[in-house]
């Protein structure tokens, strides 16, 4: 703990005994250990004391983590179920344009076919219709 050698650990007990005495030597020995023992129980409490402290905080950062990421995860579905809830209706009103532009373009193709054949029927006549020649007579003015 302090790092001291034999020598000096005799050294300063010569020292002692000639400072306090024979007779006040255990006094003292007892007292000093029982404040090594005071500190060293003190030094084991506060040791206890951060540990349990340390653990506390580590359960409140995992509690927070796992908060964290269950608040994403609830986040990520949120925005899916508000995508999915705008592209249903896109999808829809995108079906429904390309009904609604197929139901214009059928009666047109149906106009351009009824045009065609409207105006086949009337050129077919006429490329079978014979050049009629009349002549009108001076004379009287009737047709031959």
């Amino acid at each position: 703990m302090f790092n001291i050698g034999f020598g000096e650990l005799v050294l300063i007990l010569i020292i002692a005994l000639v400072v306090f005495g024979p007779g006040k030597l255990p006094e003292i020995s007892r007292a000093l250990g029982k404040s090594v023992r005071e500190f060293r129980q003190a030094a084991d409490t506060f040791s206890k004391e951060m540990m349990s402290e340390t653990e506390d905080t580590r359960q409140a950062v995992r509690t927070v983590t796992d908060t964290a990421a269950e608040t994403k995860k609830e986040i990520t579905v949120a925005a899916e179920e508000t995508k999915q809830a705008f592209t249903a209706p896109k999808n829809e009103i995108m079906a429904a344009a390309e009904e609604t532009k197929q139901a214009f373009i059928a009666p047109k193709k149906d106009i351009t076919a009824v045009a065609e054949e409207t105006k086949q029927a009337f050129t077919e006549p006429l490329t079978q219709v014979k050049p009629v020649k009349t002549a009108v007579t001076k004379e009287n003015g009737t047709h031959e």
